[in-house]
């Protein structure tokens, strides 16, 4: 399996969380939302991609960053973009065309290296982020979204790792809001040995993603609902 480490652009503006700049000047850019969803009371940033860069934010004991893992049978591109965004500016696109084996996944570490490391999201209940399909990705489906813990983490304590706590979202080529309560993530059941979700001891907010792909993802944060 290999982690690519990816690069970003110089970021020059900030993001406003309340309120939707959906970039639609460019036909390769997702439709917009329908409507503003609501901000949670509480809420802890983990990257809004505002920065440019590859990695998470600073504050609330953050500290990590993103990698992009694939089954080396093609390259999967990987940027901070001002092309499209959700919300602020940039956005984080993905893409491949086409990996031939098991496929590729988006991770966000939320603790610094090495990995896997614990974060402690106890003062949280659920994670949120956008998601979308590029208008030449024209087959809306199912993705699995998830959160590992020590337990699951490839390299974690585990014998059959990765096997995460998560669930499907449908992605289509309109940028929607997705919230994961962690008390309905649930793991797949082929993970040795058997996992709890302990939430002290949470690694990353991962993406699977099929052989074949356009996507972007935006936004991504604690909340506590």
């Amino acid at each position: 399996m290999r982690s690519v480490v990816i690069l970003g652009l110089l970021c020059l503006a900030a993001c406003e969380p309340s309120t939707v700049e959906t970039l639609t000047a460019s036909p390769a850019c997702p439709l917009p939302n329908v409507q503003l969803p609501p901000q949670p009371q509480a809420y802890l940033i983990i990257d809004d991609l505002e920065d440019g860069d590859n990695l998470t934010g600073r504050t609330g004991g953050l500290g990590g960053n993103w990698e992009i893992w694939d089954d080396d049978s093609a390259k999967p591109t990987a940027s901070v973009s001002n092309t499209c965004a959700a919300l602020g500016k940039y956005a984080m696109h993905l893409s491949t065309t086409g990996q031939t084996g098991w496929g590729a996944s988006a991770s966000v570490f939320f603790a610094a290296p090495p990995h896997p490391s614990p974060f402690n999201g106890s003062g949280w209940n659920a994670i949120s982020f956008y998601m979308a399909l590029s208008p030449n990705d024209t087959r809306p489906r199912t993705f699995r979204a998830s959160v590992s813990t020590m337990e699951t983490a490839w390299n974690g304590r585990c014998t059959s790792c990765v096997d995460n706590f998560g669930t499907g979202v449908a992605v289509t080529g309109r940028w929607q809001r997705f919230v994961l309560p962690f008390a309905d993530l649930r793991q797949m059941g082929w993970g040795v040995p058997p996992a709890s979700f302990k939430l002290d001891e949470i690694v990353q907010f991962h993406v699977a993603l099929d052989q074949k792909f356009d996507v972007w993802i935006d936004h991504i944060q604690f909340e506590r609902l």
